[in-house]
């Protein structure tokens, strides 16, 4: 078994050529090979001939790039299996190794959705009566309920809003409902949480909306991904009109 290395930033390029247009999560992948997001890059056979690749980020999101055969996937999730909480995203048609029970992983499945073109209509969406709509900066970022998992993903506050961006629905001066993007190359990802006591009545949609149209502005493809069993983003996905893609495999660490 040939050990993973790590790959020097200046040589991530090398990697590019392992990624197509149907990998999930691209702005993921590419805000780290772009230096936009903290991670590393892990590759087999030194950087002669890279083959394969392992994109670790600072939050729980992995990438495996390029072959994955069983023995490649065995190295990777034992180098995750101390990362508790490491989702460990696979290729499109890549299926989870069998063995995962004994490793401490579990095969999680994620839908994938975009919006068709970057001009397609998106909906006209009036704010909620009674909230107030905001671009996130560095005025209301601590307010953010989602706040630590942000910062798992970008290091900073400082950074995210250099590098990403985010809308938020405000409430009595509280915020109730938040999207953030993260952008890569071409593409950007919105991520969506509500706080629990205004869940199920459809917040999301405007600030979702408000988002989208900014990546659309700035000439990036709008991306959402989540677990299969998240219907409330699945619905709002449906209802910004983007469309389902295709579903996906996760290892997800589940060690106690």
């Amino acid at each position: 078994m040939t050990a993973l290395t790590e790959l020097p930033a200046g040589k991530y390029k090398k990697v590019e050529s392992l990624i197509g247009d149907e990998y999930p999560n691209l702005a993921f992948v590419f805000g780290v090979l772009e230096g936009k997001l903290p991670g590393r890059v892990y590759v087999r056979n030194g950087d002669a001939d890279v083959r394969t690749a392992l994109v670790v980020t600072d939050s729980p999101f992995c990438f495996l790039l390029g072959s994955a055969s069983e023995d490649m996937q065995h190295e990777v999730l034992n180098l995750l299996r101390v990362r508790r909480g490491a989702k460990l995203i696979y290729p499109k048609g890549v299926p989870v190794c069998d063995e995962l029970s004994g490793r401490h992983f579990e095969k999680v499945t994620r839908c994938h959705f975009t919006l068709p073109n970057p001009r397609s209509a998106l909906p006209e969406i009036e704010t909620p009566s009674g909230y107030s709509l905001h671009r996130i900066d560095s005025k209301n970022f601590d307010k953010l309920n989602w706040k630590d998992a942000v910062l798992g993903i970008f290091g900073s506050s400082q950074r995210y809003l250099e590098q990403g961006y985010g809308f938020c629905l405000l409430h009595d001066g509280q915020v109730v409902s938040e999207t953030h993007g993260v952008v890569g190359s071409k593409y950007v990802e919105l991520g969506i949480h509500t706080h629990p006591d205004y869940r199920g009545r459809g917040l999301p949609l405007s600030i979702m909306t408000e988002a989208a149209r900014m990546g659309h502005e700035i000439g990036l493809r709008t991306i959402v991904s989540c677990d299969r069993e998240t219907t409330g983003t699945i619905s709002i996905a449906r209802r910004l009109g983007m469309r389902f893609d295709y579903s996906y495999d996760v290892a997800r660490n589940v060690s106690p």
